[in-house]
Order: structure tokens, then sequence, then C-alpha cells
């Protein structure tokens, strides 16, 4: 999803600052400088999309109410043939709140989210914990018959060392120039066979974990600093897990692994509850989702502009540069663009 979000950034970021087509004449280049430097949008759009609407995942509630924010602001900006164009995706995915406690050997609430795409726990689930990391298939018959009744963390707890630097930090001059360039992507089959690996095990382990009579499965972030993601690629329709899922900040894992080593295994509590309870498949009424276009011009000799800050008229664009983002819509059968919210079925917010 981040690629997508900065892909949302980048077309409104250009958008907002180019009232006149980068021609390469002097005086379109000083006037797209100018609105840059002088009124840009860009973190008025970042600070709509993260902390008005916050995350997006594709087939969620967020990412439709980030799809009218898109159609509305390229519709102001003054594009033409702003439209959705369906495609096909798989299930939709939310949730409304998730918690995750150690009861024993004393309460300490917990930092964890849901992994995407996995239900709910319709309910609390309260049980032992059991360090068992499971990374391939060949790890499964060390853990059978061990797993009954537990919450199983699958993730090799790693070192707590300090980290050295901070999670995210200011590139500077030199290390933006380094990444000014764009590599045009090839086809490579080694890459869709490792995604689909990927995929294949996350469901081999889920119906492993559920034959044991694990009540529900736990990974530890990727980092540090309390950071969670809760990734998942379970999406499709007819592979929906059948265990709750959780991502835990990485210092609680630590933790709960500790613990486990040295004394009586810690006892936590997680209650998930997305927006469908855990044993219905959502991708009844939606697996399709959305792109969006707009166009500064068209081929037919169309023309848009948009008003400047200052209220006077921008010169038309006559390009035809194309801006695209992807959205959540609405059911499978759909197949024709739709390009307003009340004509979209599964689109409560």
């Amino acid at each position: 999803m981040m690629l997508r979000s900065r892909w949302i950034l980048l077309a409104t970021a250009v958008l907002a600052t180019s009232a006149a087509p980068a021609a390469g004449a002097p005086s379109d280049i000083a006037r797209i400088v100018d609105e840059g430097m002088n009124r840009s949008e860009a973190m008025l759009n970042a600070s709509e999309l993260m902390d008005r609407i916050g995350p997006r995942l594709t087939n969620s509630h967020n990412l439709d109410r980030a799809e009218d924010w898109a159609l509305a602001k390229f519709r102001a900006y003054g594009l033409s043939n702003v439209h959705r164009e369906p495609f096909s995706f798989g299930r939709g995915w939310n949730f409304t709140s998730s918690s995750a406690r150690m009861i024993e050997p004393r309460l300490k609430d917990m930092t964890e989210i849901p992994v995407a795409w996995t239900p709910g726990t319709n309910g609390i689930i309260r049980a032992p914990i059991i360090v068992a990391p499971i990374s391939k298939v060949e790890h499964f018959a060390a853990w059978r018959g061990k797993l009954a009744g537990k919450i199983v963390l699958v993730s090799l707890p790693g070192t707590s060392d300090e980290p050295k630097e901070g999670a995210f930090k200011r590139l500077t001059d030199s290390e933006i120039a380094e990444r000014d360039n764009y590599n045009l992507p090839n086809y490579d089959p080694e890459s869709l066979d490792r995604r689909m690996k990927r995929f294949q095990f996350a469901t081999q382990l889920d119906d492993f974990l559920k034959s044991e009579g694990a009540l529900a499965w736990v990974r530890i972030s990727y980092r540090d600093n309390n950071l969670i993601t809760g990734e998942g690629y379970t999406y499709l329709p007819g592979h929906s897990p059948s265990l709750p899922g959780f991502e835990l900040a990485a210092e609680d894992y630590r933790r709960l692994a500790r613990l486990a080593k040295t004394g009586p295994a810690p006892v936590i509590d997680h209650a998930g509850v997305p927006i469908t309870s855990s044993n219905v498949d959502v991708c009844s009424g939606c697996c399709t989702a959305y792109m969006i276009f707009a166009s500064t011009g068209s081929t037919s000799g169309a023309k848009c502009a948009r008003k400047s800050s200052s209220g006077s008229q921008a010169k038309p664009s006559e390009s035809t540069s194309t801006f695209a983002t992807a959205g959540v819509g609405g059911p499978c059968a759909s197949s024709a663009p739709i390009d307003s919210p009340s004509s979209r079925p599964n689109a409560a917010m």
C-alpha cells in the first residue's frame, strides 16, 4: 500500500504545482517552479490522506474514502475525464478495533494490529502462548501435537539491541540525487513465483495451525520502536484464513519470548473485531477494485485549466498526461466505470 500512497501524493503534487504545461520554455518552467515553491499543496494533500483519512488498504472503506477525495481533488484542479475503472482484486477487509494484553505474569497492554484479511476473534481469546518459529513447511513436523489451545508466536524473536539509527530520517541533497532516476520495470517470472510461494505458505500455515488446534497466531513486526503494519496477502476469494492473525510490536513480542524461555508461558488475550464477523467472507459483495483516471487534456483538442490561488485563470494545457490511483469498489460482476459514490454498492464508510 505504501507504493499506492506515494502514487496518489505524486499525482496530486504534480497537479497542484503545474499551472502551465512543461513545454520547456523558460517562462513555463519559471511558472511551474513558482507554483511549487510558493503555492504548493503537497503537504496539505499529504495531511488529508494520512491524518484525516488514514491507512488505505486495498478494498477497505478508508481507500473508498480516499477515492472520493481524489475524484473531488482532480475535478477541482480542472482535469477532464475523471472516472473510475474496475479491475479484479479480491476480498474487502476492514476492522473497527483490536487490542492485546498480557495477563500473566502481570498485566501489560501491548501494541498490535490484526494481519490484513485474517478473520476476527469473535470475542476475546485468552490463552497461553508458545514460541514456535515456523517459516517453511519443513518446520511443521517439529510442532505437531504441541499447539492445541495455544496462541502461537510464529516468528524468531531476534535480538533487542538498541537501533543505531531512527526509523525515519531526512535525506540529504546528495541522497536525493542518488534516487533521482527511474528504472523501467521488467517482467520477472521469478518475482511472481516468489509472491505465489509467499501466498501459498500463508495458506499452508493457516491450515496447519487450525489442524493442530491453535487458537490464533502472532508474528513479530519487522520494525522496532513500536511500529506495526499488519501487511497481509490472503485476499483471494476462496482462500480465506481460518485463524485470527496478529502482528505484535517487536518490543512486546521479545518480552513474551523471554518470559516463555525463563518460566511459565505468559497468558495473553486478544480481541480483534472486523466489520464483519470472522465467519463471513466479505468478498460475497465486493471483490472488484478500481483505478481512478484523470487527464490534463485530450487528443481531440479539449483543454482544461484551473484557477491559481490568486484567482487568475491559468493558461489551458493541451497535454494528455493521465494520473491514476487505485481504489476500492463494488460488486464482483461490475464491469463499467463508476464515478459517483451513490452508484456504488458496498460504499459504506
